[in-house]
C-alpha cells in the first residue's frame, strides 16, 4: 500500500468518525428538542392548573362570604324571632312552671310543655315497644 492508499484509507475512517459523530449530535439534538417540548407542555398545564386554583379560590371566597351573609342574616333572624316568642310567652311559661308537674319537651316549640303525667306514660309505652321488638 502506497502512501496515497494509506492517506485515502484514514480520511475515510476520519469520515465515518465524524459522520457517527454527527449523528450522535443530531440524535442529541432531537432529544433536547423533544424534552423542551415536554418541559414547554409541562409549563403550560402547571399554567393551566394554578389558574384553575386561583379561580377556584376566588369562588370559594365568594361562597364562604355568601354562606357568611346568609347565616348571619339567619342568626339575626332567629334572635329577633326568639325573642320576640319568648318575651311574648314568658309569663305563660312562668305560670306553667310555678304550678309545677311541667318540663320543656324539646321539638315542641314554646307551647311543648307536656304533664309529667304524660310524659311518664309516653316513656312507659315506648319501653314497652323497646321490650317486644327486641324479645
Amino acid at each position: 500500500m502506497g502512501r496515497t492508499d494509506a492517506l485515502a484509507e484514514q480520511t475515510s475512517k476520519t469520515t465515518d468518525e465524524i459522520s457517527q459523530q454527527i449523528s450522535g449530535i443530531q440524535s442529541a439534538t432531537q432529544d433536547s428538542v423533544g424534552a423542551i417540548k415536554e418541559i414547554g407542555d409541562t409549563t403550560a398545564r402547571t399554567s393551566a392548573i394554578a389558574s384553575a386554583v386561583e379561580e377556584q379560590g376566588a369562588a370559594t371566597s365568594e361562597i364562604f362570604a355568601t354562606c357568611s351573609r346568609a347565616c348571619t342574616e339567619l342568626i339575626s333572624h332567629c334572635t329577633s324571632g326568639a325573642q320576640t316568642l319568648v318575651g311574648s310567652q314568658v309569663p305563660q311559661i312562668a305560670e306553667r312552671v310555678r304550678r309545677g308537674g311541667y318540663f320543656f319537651e324539646p321539638g315542641r316549640g314554646a307551647f311543648g310543655f307536656a304533664s309529667v303525667e304524660n310524659r311518664e306514660s309516653t316513656l312507659l309505652q315506648s319501653s314497652r315497644m323497646n321490650s317486644s321488638s327486641s324479645g
